[in-house]
């Protein structure tokens, strides 16, 4: 009796899905090699398959490429030390992609602390200068300062209740 139907190994496997479950595929070698427990090459291999994707990423979030770099380089750091935990409830691509968000928030917040910290000194009110001498601006410039050193050195909360006062 013969099937009209082709059996489905017979059906060539299209080619934006030929490398999926292939041997070379990086999801497939990460994972064996994860079993073996040879982390080094684990990295290798998803640095290979996903660094420069994940750099562009970083790049995008946070539109300055150094501080992107830096990111870049903490992910993989992060996810070699987190490789004997990895519990595969998703693929090796978004789980690095996941620490890569996360860590891109946590950049974005400490840059704008700094920024904020910088810009502490331009929320200051100026003394008014008419009648003053320059000894007296000179002071008045100097206690400004003293403020603004004092108020950088607080906490970020205490330093935004001390300003809203």
């Amino acid at each position: 009796m013969t099937t009209l139907a082709p059996s489905m190994s017979a059906i060539p496997r299209p080619p934006f899905l030929a490398s999926i479950g292939a041997p070379d595929d990086p999801e497939s070698l990460a994972s064996e090699r994860l079993a073996a427990k040879r982390y080094e090459e684990v990295l290798e291999v998803l640095m290979e398959a996903y660094g420069n994707a994940l750099f562009r990423y970083c790049q995008q979030q946070l539109r300055d490429r150094d501080l992107a770099a830096d990111v870049h380089q903490t992910v993989f750091v992060q996810a070699f030390d987190a490789l004997p935990s990895f519990g595969g409830r998703s693929s090796f691509r978004t789980w690095l992609f996941g620490i890569a968000r996360h860590r891109c928030l946590d950049a974005a917040k400490i840059r704008r602390r700094r920024e904020r910290r910088f810009q502490l000194t331009d929320r200051l009110p100026e003394a008014p200068s008419e009648g003053l001498g320059p000894e007296e601006r000179l002071s008045g410039h100097r206690r400004r300062r003293a403020l603004a050193d004092c108020l950088a050195s607080l906490a970020p909360r205490i330093r935004d209740a001390v300003l809203l006062r």
